[in-house]
């Protein structure tokens, strides 16, 4: 059984290439920390949950082995809602982080973080509990 207890916004600073600017004058690049608006899952935190409960699997090495604990999965939501640059940020186990990586990397796209009324690049972590 898998739960996902809480979802946590993670700061990172922006990482510019340059030249390279939208029509507002973003930074392609940049990851905010700072937005008017967070991105979202559909369905919100509780959607997340869901999403989580039904696509986590526990490897079957698993199934006669009592672990737990979790996996803290860092990735970043693309301005088209998209996931990208996943990373695991805590680990429990080499197979337990990849099913995390996984789950998250097949996540539909979320609503983008907005600031000043554009979709903007954020970086969010979530623990995926494992039981």
């Amino acid at each position: 059984m898998v739960l996902m207890l809480s979802v946590a916004c993670v700061t990172a600073h922006g990482q510019e290439y340059k030249g390279a600017t939208d029509s507002v004058g973003f930074s392609k690049g940049v990851i905010f920390e700072d937005f008017e608006m967070p991105a979202t899952f559909n369905g919100g935190v509780e959607g997340l949950k869901e999403y989580l409960a039904e696509n986590v699997k526990m490897p079957d090495k698993y199934s006669e082995v009592c672990i737990t604990g979790r996996v803290i999965v860092s990735f970043v939501i693309e301005r088209d809602g998209s996931i990208s640059d996943a990373k695991v940020m805590k680990s429990l186990d080499p197979e337990l982080d990849a099913e995390a990586l996984r789950v998250v990397m097949a996540m539909p796209k979320w609503s983008p973080a907005k600031n000043r009324g554009k979709a903007v690049r954020t970086r969010m972590a979530i623990p995926i509990c494992f039981k």
